[in-house]
């Protein structure tokens, strides 16, 4: 079969495009099955769908949906493909409700988890008439209602393929980052077994953590370096390098293929020594990033967050000392938080100071503990259509409270910190000077420039008003950043030049 794989194009947008690993190796993986594929992401370059079919006259099309801000396009796609008696399948982590996104009427099918087999499944029973019903991962319409058919089990890493390049052209994702300029998102595991409450983790990967085969990981990188010229790698996976005994093993193949590029990756206050840190820069390690969410023992409690908090400090300012950039993870406007609770988390934020504190507001994550327990409260309200989704704002303006802390503040303290980190002259000794600044506006203007002259200004005008909006909330709100204590070196140098 013909098949046609799309990522649609998200609208304005003000962030840079990420390589679309899952899509990827479902081509990749239906390919080696005998399929001819062909895959384009609307997002680094559009293609007149019109004639894209009429050349590749596609039996069968799948959407990979991440964001609300590319149903509108995955919308005009499925119409557009169904047009022309073109089955429609929609997957991603988006469609998290198969059943919501089916009674939308714009697809034919809806693929739950990972796609790879579902997808394969799905292809062979259009061409022998097997019934759905018997596909697991699927869920269709029948006599007029949806049918969510039970999920399919999480496949062994070893089965799916090393994800076949020719598809896209890498560069068009490279982006720069500490210490690399072409850095790509590869992945060397996925899931992970913690339970924390506003994740996805339970219900995507069920809270289970499987490794990718090393041989496998390396061998993209080898390839992606020699072929394309990557110099970075960012490890997408949830929790990368879970023990001592997995971090030497992972950094000891990085080290073998002997290749010039730096990576870092996601993992958990886990109480790495200096020396551990140390091993993993001398394998190329550059980056940490560590989810620690809040600085309150009592939510972490309640978020069930599972770190230990007397190793925190200590474990950033080794990973500090062995010269990895450290990066920390906050989450403000939990349910229910209060002002002294959000207080401990600046607090603790302040107790490291050589490391950059991004901190995000609560966005409650369908498929998390959280969301369905703010829907049984009534305090949330899901969206009722497709149409309603699509029009919500993206959160990095407007989001709902539902902690009892006053919504400026929380715009305040995520402003503050993120010019605080934008503005640092020197992360590591290894970084260009304010390489984040830069990293930004290069990799604005170019992903801002790829829809065309007539749509930079308006992708420009979004990303500056949001620009403003931030620097608002630090510059007209002294008596909250006073409340909190928000005054660095750094900060105090900004708003003093501004």
């Amino acid at each position: 079969m013909n098949v046609l794989l799309i990522c649609p194009k998200p609208e304005i947008s003000t962030r840079s495009v990420y390589v679309p690993l899952g899509i990827l190796s479902v081509a990749t993986y239906l390919r080696e099955h005998g399929h001819t594929v062909q895959f384009t992401d609307r997002s680094v370059r559009v293609e007149k769908l019109e004639t894209l079919i009429s050349k590749f006259k596609p039996d069968i099309a799948g959407l990979s949906l991440m964001t609300t801000k590319a149903i509108r396009d995955a919308r005009l796609v499925s119409e557009t493909l169904r047009a022309h008696q073109i089955p429609v399948v929609w997957g991603g982590t988006l469609v998290s409700d198969p059943a919501f996104f089916l009674k939308s009427g714009y697809m034919d099918f809806v693929i739950k988890g990972e796609g790879e087999v579902t997808m394969l499944a799905l292809i062979d029973a259009l061409k022998t008439g097997a019934p759905f019903s018997e596909i697991k991962g699927l869920s269709y319409i029948d006599n007029g209602e949806p049918v969510v058919n039970e999920p399919r089990e999480l496949a062994d890493l070893a089965d799916l393929p090393v994800i076949d390049w020719s598809f896209t052209d890498p560069s068009r994702y490279f982006s720069s980052f500490f210490a690399c300029n072409r850095m790509l998102y590869l992945y060397a595991s996925k899931g992970c077994p913690c339970q924390c409450t506003y994740c996805t983790n339970k219900d995507y990967h069920r809270a289970i953590c499987r490794k990718r085969p090393l041989e496998y990981v390396t061998r993209e990188i080898t390839h992606l370096v020699q072929a394309h010229g990557m110099d970075g790698v960012y490890f997408t996976d949830e929790y990368c390098c879970k023990t001592p005994d997995e971090m030497f093993e992972f950094c000891d193949s990085l080290k073998s293929i002997q290749l010039p590029f730096v990576w870092g990756a996601t993992t958990k206050i886990n109480g790495f020594t200096v020396e551990d840190f140390r091993y993993m820069y001398d394998a190329g390690c550059r980056w940490l990033f560590f989810g620690i969410e809040s600085g309150s023992k009592e939510m972490l409690a309640k978020i069930k967050k599972g770190i230990a908090y007397d190793l925190i400090v200590e474990t950033v300012e080794n990973c500090l000392k062995a010269g990895i950039v450290a990066i920390t993870a906050f989450i403000a406007g939990f349910p229910g938080e209060t002002e002294q609770q959000l207080r401990e988390t600046v607090d603790l934020a302040f107790q490291m100071p050589g490391a950059m504190h991004v901190i995000n507001i609560f966005t409650p994550l369908p498929g998390s503990e959280l969301y369905q327990e703010l829907k049984n409260e009534g305090k949330l309200k899901p969206p009722k259509s497709l149409e309603e989704v699509a029009s919500l704002t993206p959160f990095e303006q407007v989001f709902q409270n539902f902690s009892n802390v006053p919504s400026r503040d929380l715009r305040v303290i995520r402003a503050f910190f993120l010019f605080a980190d934008l503005f640092r002259k020197k992360p590591s000794k290894e970084t260009k000077p304010f390489v984040l600044v830069s990293k930004v506006l290069r990799e604005q203007f170019r992903d801002m420039s790829r829809d065309g002259f007539w749509m930079f200004f308006p992708n420009f005008a979004k990303t500056f008003i949001l620009f403003l909006s931030l620097l608002a909330d630090i510059l007209c709100f002294p008596h909250i950043r006073k409340k909190y204590r928000l005054y660095t070196r750094v900060t105090k140098r900004i708003i003093k030049k501004l």
